[in-house]
C-alpha cells in the first residue's frame, strides 16, 4: 500500500484500490477478468494480479465441500465418477474458451475447476493409504514422466499458447503423477525431498505472494523496462522476504498452542475489513489524484490520466460521423459520406487505431493542408476483403476519394478468426489492385515508432513528474524549454528498436517498391536525427503520446504541423497526378 501511494498515478491507484478490495473478498480473478481488454493496462504492471489464482482456489474451497456433502451418501467410487465427469466437462469448456474467450478461460473458476478436480481425485485415491517403501519400476517411470512433463511445459509454452485448455493437461497431469508416484523411495522423490528443495518449498507460498508486487512496482518506478539483472535481484529479495513471512507469519499462525482459533478468525476478520475498507476508500477517492496536484500547478492543463486522452483522441471522428461509440474498426458510420465530391485532393485514411492518429494530424491542421479533404475508414488490413470489411470498397468515401493512405499498426497475422489473407501485406496487394483499377493513388506509411511506457504511464509522464516534483511551481520559461528539450532527447535515446517493427518496415519497403507505391516514413515528422530528439511533448509541455505510440490531440496537432513543414504528404500530389 505505501508503494502504491508513492508510485501509482491516479488511474493505476484506482485499479489497485479495486484489486485490494477484491483480494480481501476472494473475487480478484473476477475483477481482473473484467479489466482484460485491448486497451487495458499490461498484466505485468498490476501489483496484485497474482492473487487471481487465490480467488479461484477460495471459490473452489467454498463450493467443493458442499458438493462432497451431497456426494457423501453415494460412496467414494460413485463420487469419483461424478468428479471425473465434472472435471471432463470443465476441461471441454476450458478448451473451447481458450480459443474463443481466452480471458474468461484464464481467470474464471468454471474453466479452472478441472485442474483442482485432479487434486480432488488424487485425494480420494490416496485417502488412508500409506506410501510404500519400495519404489517399483512403474512408480519410478511415472514420477520421472511427471517431472519431465512439468519441465517441458516451462520451455515450450509461451504467451501464444492457448491456455488453460488441453495444453494445461501437460503440467497438471505431470504434477498429479508426482503426487501419486514420487514417494521417498523413488529417484524423483529423493530429489524433491532433498533439504535445499524442501526449504525452498517451505517459503514458496510466501515467495509467490511477494514476487508480483516487487516486479510490478519496479516497473512503475523505472523509466525503461528493468534489466534481467534487476529482476534477478528482485527474485532474491522475494525469497528473502518470503523467509521472513514464513518465519513470523505462517509458522506462528499454524501453531495451535501459540495462536488460538478465535485469534486467527479475529485477525482474519479485522484484516479483511481493514484492507477492503482501504480499497473502497481508494475507489471513492478515484485513486487520490490530489497527490499529483503539483504537476498541474507546474504545467497548466497537463493531463495525467491517459485514459481521458485516449477517449479524447476519438472525438474528432466521433463528432464528424455522429457516432458516440466510434472505435478503431467495424464502424457503420464509416460508410457515411463525409468527403465532398469537389476538385480537392480527397484522401481516405484506412487502418486500425493508428489511422485515427494520422487522420487527426491532418484534420486538426486544415489551414496547413489547403486543397485537401480527409476521411477515415477503420479496418484491419488483413481483413480488407472479409465479409465484415466489404463495406470499405462500397462506401461513399471510397468512391469519392482519389488518394488512399494506409496507416495502421501492421500485423503479421491473418484475419482471425476468419480464413482469408495471411497478413496485412497480402491485404495491401488486394487494396492496391482495387485502387489501381479505379484510378486511385495509394500511399503506404511505416510503422509508428514506439517509446517506453508503463501501462497507462508514458515516458513523458515519468519525466514530467520527476522534474516538477523537484523544481517547484510554476515553471519559469527557461525551465520549461530545458524540460522540453530534455524530454525530447530522452525520447530519441530510448526509442524502442523493436526487431519486429524493423522487420515490418523492411518488408514494407520491398512491397512498396514492388507495387510502385510511395512509402511515407513517420519518423520524418516524429524525430530529428540532427538534434537527436523525438517529439515527446508539445511546445506547452503537453504529451504527444498517451501510450507507447498513439497520439494525443495535442500531439496530433503538433505532428501535423511538422508534417506540413517538411512536405510529408507531397507524394500524395505526385501519385494522384500520375493516375
Amino acid at each position: 500500500i505505501p508503494a502504491a501511494w508513492f508510485l501509482l498515478l491516479p488511474t493505476d491507484a484506482l485499479d489497485f484500490s479495486k484489486s485490494l478490495a477484491a483480494v480481501s473478498t476472494f473475487v480478484s480473478n473476477m475483477l481482473f477478468y473484467s479489466q482484460s481488454g485491448y486497451f487495458e493496462s499490461d498484466a505485468e504492471l498490476k501489483p496484485l494480479l497474482h492473487t487471481w489464482s487465490l480467488g479461484v482456489e477460495e471459490q473452489f474451497y467454498v463450493l467443493f465441500p458442499l458438493l462432497m456433502i451431497i456426494l457423501a451418501r453415494f460412496g467414494k467410487k460413485k463420487s469419483a465418477w461424478v468428479l471425473s465427469f465434472l472435471g471432463l466437462a470443465s476441461l471441454v469448456v476450458a478448451e473451447i474458451a481458450a480459443i474463443r474467450a481466452p480471458s474468461a478461460a484464464f481467470y474464471l473458476l468454471p474453466t479452472r475447476a478441472w485442474e483442482l478436480g485432479i487434486g480432488a481425485l488424487l485425494a480420494l485415491r490416496l485417502a488412508g493409504r500409506e506410501f510404500g517403501e519400495r519404489a517399483g519400476a512403474l512408480r519410478q517411470f511415472a514420477s520421472l514422466a511427471g517431472i519431465a512433463m512439468i519441465t517441458v511445459s516451462v520451455f515450450i509454452f509461451d504467451r501464444t499458447t492457448p491456455f488453460p485448455g488441453v495444453h494445461a493437461l501437460l503440467p497438471t497431469a505431470g504434477t498429479g503423477l508426482l503426487i501419486l508416484a514420487a514417494t521417498p523411495a523413488t529417484v524423483v522423490g529423493r530429489l524433491l525431498g532433498s533439504e535445499p528443495l524442501v526449504k525452498i518449498g517451505l517459503v514458496s507460498y510466501s515467495a509467490y505472494l511477494w514476487h508480483q508486487p516487487l516486479f510490478a512496482f519496479m516497473r512503475h518506478a523505472s523509466i525503461n523496462e528493468p534489466t534481467a539483472a534487476v529482476f534477478l535481484a528482485l527474485s532474491i529479495a522475494a525469497i528473502a522476504l518470503a523467509f521472513v513471512s514464513w518465519r513470523y507469519v505462517e509458522r506462528p499462525f499454524r501453531q495451535k498452542g501459540r495462536i488460538g482459533r478465535q485469534a486467527v478468525f479475529a485477525f482474519a476478520a479485522g484484516g479483511t475489513a481493514l484492507l477492503a475498507g482501504l480499497g473502497v476508500l481508494g475507489v471513492m477517492k478515484s485513486g487520490f489524484p490530489h497527490r499529483y496536484d503539483f504537476v498541474v500547478e507546474s504545467i497548466p492543463g497537463y493531463q495525467l490520466d491517459n485514459a481521458v486522452l485516449q477517449a479524447d483522441s476519438w472525438r474528432p471522428l466521433s463528432k464528424i460521423t455522429g457516432d458516440p461509440n466510434y472505435s478503431f474498426v467495424d464502424n457503420r458510420s464509416d460508410r457515411l459520406p463525409t468527403l465532398p465530391a469537389d476538385g480537392s485532393r480527397r484522401v481516405l485514411i484506412i487502418g486500425n487505431s493508428h489511422s485515427k492518429d494520422t487522420y487527426n494530424m491532418f484534420a486538426l491542421n486544415p489551414a496547413r493542408f489547403p486543397g485537401y479533404r480527409f476521411a477515415r475508414f477503420g479496418v484491419q488490413i488483413a481483413c480488407i476483403d472479409d465479409d465484415d470489411a466489404k463495406g470499405l470498397f462500397g462506401s461513399p468515401n471510397w468512391r469519392t476519394a482519389n488518394v488512399i493512405v494506409v496507416s495502421t499498426r501492421w500485423h503479421l497475422t491473418g484475419c482471425a478468426p476468419f480464413t482469408g489473407n495471411a497478413d496485412d501485406f497480402a491485404g495491401v496487394r488486394i487494396l492496391a489492385a482495387r485502387a489501381h483499377a479505379e484510378g486511385k493513388a495509394v500511399l503506404l506509411t511505416t510503422a509508428t515508432p514506439e517509446f517506453p511506457n508503463t501501462g497507462r504511464v508514458t515516458l513523458a509522464d515519468k519525466l514530467v513528474i520527476r522534474a516538477t516534483a523537484r523544481a517547484g511551481y510554476p515553471l519559469a520559461a527557461g525551465q520549461r524549454e530545458q524540460l522540453r528539450e530534455y524530454i525530447d532527447r530522452l525520447h530519441f535515446e530510448l526509442r524502442l528498436h523493436n526487431p519486429q517493427t524493423e522487420r515490418i518496415n523492411a518488408r514494407l519497403a520491398v512491397l512498396a517498391a514492388e507495387l510502385h507505391l510511395p512509402l511515407l516514413d513517420k519518423s520524418q515528422y516524429l524525430c530529428d536525427s540532427v538534434r537527436k530528439a523525438c517529439a515527446g511533448v508539445t511546445a506547452d509541455l503537453h504529451k504527444v503520446f498517451y501510450d507507447d505510440s498513439h497520439y494525443t490531440l495535442d500531439g496530433a496537432r503538433t505532428l501535423g504541423a511538422r508534417a506540413a513543414d517538411i512536405g510529408w504528404l507531397n507524394p500524395a500530389d505526385d501519385s494522384a497526378a500520375g493516375h
